[in-house]
């Protein structure tokens, strides 16, 4: 799929590079044209006319005309140093500023009045191809000359507001290496720009653009290719250092100079021009990867490089350049794409980077301000858990204080001959409790520490019940304490029969210590498909609204109940025991009505029932 997207994205490179072509060099003959033997009086007063040179040089140019145009001037663009003779006589020259167009007045010299014919003879002592001339009246060739210096004002400062652009992104995160090539590109282009201008250089400058202007085009090829390769390049390490060194590229430069001694002009434009292909190949890779804002460098980089085919294309003679060609040309307007679409792509990076930062921000923001709670909250945990320690510690002292305070007044007594059989009772019911409240404490201790080992089995839950409540039937005569058992039979859980005893025992004997005599115990159970609810319900007084949240808390007594013999851990026992279970334990509570203790645990499915369903 990979090699299948490299393919078609080449082809769509490729595609727009001849469709820019076409069209620029369509565009390019709709503007008219002068062939030796036109008529010119009448056609030479609203446009500008390139002339067709057909043949070696010398060229001879004869435009038959009934009269003499007044300010007829011949507008020469050259695309090299070359030495042009117009007549006979030299054009003046400067090989530091040879791009820049020169006009010369077409005077009656050049009119022939007898045979009513312009004859201008050219000489070209290199390539006529480098030279492009244009014929009109003056006024029409110097608004073309402002034009030209407008397109190339105007193209120096949006170089330059790039350039600073790129500056100061360079300044700001120097890390980022092809924002360095780019701003390298920036002034290449520039220089070359400057060069071509009506800019009043120093002489010093002239000459140092003299000696360079030789090596632009080739430096801007693989600088663009370069920056290509940083941009979209998967890893721009080493290697890409190592290739475009600054070494390695002005050897480049030198070789190619002196190549022209040995290779012909064709080759060597072939060889400038192959440098692109470099930087081509690193775009329609990145767009076959679909990486972001990809195609949109890919067809500017197309569009550059099928702006900068077209002189090639009119030096080789394959057509003639129009004006509006030739100060596109000068301008290095060809090259504008390529650089703006470059400079859209760091400022969307630097975009994307800064949106990521802010997002990371918030998201760290956000992490902060969840820190900050958890922090909090552990706080509050830690403190509520120490307040509960602390608490514990001095209820666990008191209760073990109290009895032992106990036993040894009575020890005290057995010692001094004095005991009788209240002194006994009293004794082991102390101990009695002593030994409850060190059973619970270790039992809530591994529970809480998931060492508590659970034997789970099928246990017939409505047997178990009863057992319980069996159990509690003497006791409750005792206190004058109606039980009511409301069981539903046939309800089987997967429970551990020892571990749910205890649980239930607890809360039957809570019940038991705070319903009063001729109170009632209700205990009802009931079972659907999926789960068994177990109520046990008392008459006795009833828990207040502030310690219902607190009633599962280790060692907590709501005030005023004064039970003596509870050890403060029952329920508390009771709810991690059903928790371990996977069910829940609920109370509701009404001062002076009574409490209601609600266990749900998950039931096992009939046998018949699943036998029936398994058919």
């Amino acid at each position: 799929m990979q090699k299948k997207n490299i393919v078609i994205t080449a082809a769509l490179w490729l595609s727009i590079v001849v469709c820019t072509c076409l069209i620029m060099i369509r565009l390019n003959n709709t503007f008219p044209a002068l062939h030796s033997g036109d008529q010119i009086d009448s056609r030479i007063t609203d446009t500008v006319y390139t002339l067709k040179l057909e043949g070696a040089s010398p060229v001879s140019l004869v435009f038959p005309s009934e009269t003499a145009v007044d300010d007829l001037t011949l507008l020469i663009v050259k695309s090299s140093p070359n030495q042009i003779t117009l007549n006979g006589a030299p054009v003046e020259n400067d090989s530091a500023s040879y791009r820049r167009p020169v006009a010369v007045a077409i005077t009656g010299q050049f009119y022939d009045p007898i045979q009513k014919v312009y004859r201008i003879t050219l000489a070209i002592d290199s390539l006529p191809s480098k030279v492009q001339f244009y014929l009109g009246l003056g006024n029409q060739l110097q608004k073309a000359i402002s034009a030209f210096d407008f397109l190339t004002t105007l193209s120096l400062g949006v170089l330059i507001g790039m350039l600073i652009n790129g500056l100061s992104l360079c300044l700001f995160k120097p890390s980022e290496h092809y924002i360095k090539v780019f701003c390298f590109y920036l002034l290449i282009l520039l220089i070359w720009t400057l060069g071509g201008s009506s800019l009043q250089l120093p002489a010093v400058l002239r000459s140092i653009y003299g000696s360079i202007s030789a090596y632009m085009y080739t430096l801007l090829m693989i600088s663009g290719s370069l920056l290509c390769l940083q941009i979209y390049a998967s890893d721009p390490g080493s290697w890409i250092r190592r290739l475009f060194h600054p070494v390695v590229i002005v050897g480049v430069c030198v070789l190619l100079d002196f190549s022209k001694f040995i290779l012909s002009n064709d080759v060597l434009e072939i060889m400038k021009f192959s440098f692109s292909l470099i930087g081509a190949a690193a775009v329609i890779a990145a767009a076959a990867r679909k990486e972001k804002l990809s195609f949109l460098l890919l067809a500017a980089y197309a569009v550059t490089e099928g702006l900068r085919l077209l002189p090639q294309l009119a030096d080789k003679g394959v057509f003639q350049e129009s004006l509006m060609m030739t100060r596109f040309r000068a301008a290095h307007i060809f090259d504008m794409p390529f650089a703006f679409l470059c400079l859209v792509l760091i400022n969307y990076r630097f975009a994307e980077a800064f949106k990521k930062s802010e997002k990371q921000a918030g998201l760290l923001e956000e992490m902060n301000q969840q820190l900050d709670q958890k922090v909090e909250q552990r706080t509050h945990e830690l403190i509520e858990a120490e307040t509960t320690r602390h608490n514990l510690m001095t209820n666990v002292f008191h209760d073990l204080r109290s009895p032992l305070f106990v036993l040894r007044g009575y020890f005290t007594i057995l010692k001094a001959g004095d005991g009788n059989e209240e002194t006994y009772s009293v004794i082991d019911d102390r101990l009695n409790y002593l030994t409850r409240l060190v059973e619970d404490l270790f039992l809530i201790a591994k529970l809480e520490d998931k060492k508590v080992l659970f034997n789970f089995t099928r246990v017939e839950f409505c047997s178990v019940v009863q057992e319980l409540v069996a159990s509690c039937a003497l006791e409750a005569r005792e206190k004058q304490i109606v039980l009511r058992p409301q069981l539903q039979p046939h309800v089987e859980c997967w429970a551990d029969p020892v571990r749910i005893r205890q649980a239930i025992s607890n809360l039957l004997q809570n019940a038991m210590v705070y319903t009063p005599p001729e109170g009632t115990i209700t205990v009802i159970l009931t079972a659907d498909t999926r789960v068994c609810v177990l109520k046990i319900a008392d008459t006795g007084k009833g828990i207040p609204p502030a310690d219902l949240d607190k009633i599962f808390t280790k060692y907590y007594r709501v005030q005023g109940n004064g039970n003596k013999k509870s050890t403060g851990l029952g329920l508390s026992i009771a709810q991690e025991i059903i928790v371990q279970h996977h069910g829940e334990i609920t109370v509701e509570s009404q001062l002076g009505q009574g409490s209601v203790f609600t266990i749900r645990l998950p039931v096992l499915p009939d046998q018949s029932e699943t036998a029936r369903l398994s058919e």
